[in-house]
């Protein structure tokens, strides 16, 4: 280390470990100070990104691919976004810095000083929502068991996605650890880490399972397919449940005069759930033809009586 950089530290209590730990150990510093300067003002709230590659081969220092900007840092973001109360301009996360040292990104909300006051406009809705990913994500950090995690979110599905999506599709898919700190404005900051321990525990959290069950559904047929589905759509346009019930070519046959009818039908609704109650697309096989005159228009139940 440089004898600056030695006597820097030596009058300090912090000693880095690695080297992109002085830009936090600095970057702490100067929040404290402006803080400790004056205790009743607001600072700029702060969140900074991060990415260490598994194989250190693969580190270029502040430099991030297009793949880490979109599936890391932007669902981060998108994280934080669907976790806000209401959605307003001051707390939109935006990037105002690239540092290196792995990759560090640096976003803020996007706050303005108040011409009036001259201080910054109160971030403590971005900082709620700041602190409500970063307890989610660190629920996979700690292995929390996946009833749990459907217990405090399972009214969020949104945010659960989103944040299979940064740790799945994100994190695991460009074999990268991220740490985040978050520097808020009213002075404190907050670290959380999403670990190789994250990514395995989301992996088997987030892993789907096919459920099968009998349903019934009705509606009109909209479209046959002859190679093997037809369409039931149960409302008018603009409101309407569309189903693409799946069947064989023969039994497909069976439905061509029933083009533009109210049918019902006996399916198999399958779909791909998690341990944390996200449920894939349905899909729909046929099982048999039901009784459905009782169900038909008025009209329409006169025109096909004997």
């Amino acid at each position: 280390m440089p004898p600056l950089a030695q006597a820097f530290f030596a009058e300090t209590d912090n000693q880095p470990e690695a080297a992109g730990d002085i830009l936090d150990i600095v970057d702490s510093a100067l929040y404290e100070a402006a803080v400790s300067v004056d205790p009743s003002a607001m600072v700029r709230s702060q969140l900074v990104i991060r990415l260490i590659p598994d194989d250190p081969a693969d580190e270029v220092r502040g430099w991030a691919s297009k793949e880490v900007q979109e599936r890391i840092a932007a669902t981060l973001c998108k994280q934080v976004s669907l976790a806000l109360k209401r959605s307003v301009p001051s707390t939109e996360l935006g990037l105002v810095g690239v540092g290196e040292g792995s990759v560090v990104l640096q976003f803020a909300p996007r706050v303005a000083y108040e011409p009036s006051a001259d201080v910054l406009v109160d971030s403590s809705e971005a900082d709620a929502a700041v602190q409500e990913v970063l307890n989610l994500n660190g629920m996979f950090e700690s292995e929390a068991p996946a009833g749990q995690i459907m217990a405090r979110y399972r009214q969020k599905s949104e945010l659960l996605k989103a944040t299979r999506s940064l740790i799945v599709d994100g994190l695991d898919a460009c074999r990268v650890t991220m740490g985040v700190r978050w520097f808020n404005s009213s002075g404190t900051e907050r670290d959380a880490s999403l670990t190789g321990r994250a990514r395995r525990h989301a992996l088997a959290i987030f892993t789907r399972k096919e459920v099968e069950e009998p349903i019934t559904v009705q509606g009109y047929i909209s479209g046959i397919d002859l190679s093997g589905s037809i369409t039931l759509v149960d409302a008018l346009p603009g409101d309407r449940n569309r189903r693409l019930v799946a069947m064989s070519e023969e039994e497909v046959s069976g439905f061509k005069d029933l083009l533009g009818r109210w049918t019902q039908l006996d399916v198999c609704e399958s779909r791909d759930v998690d341990e944390v109650g996200l449920r894939g697309k349905a899909r729909y096989q046929f099982v048999r033809l039901t009784p459905h005159e009782a169900m038909l228009p008025g009209a329409l139940a006169a025109q096909t009586s004997p």
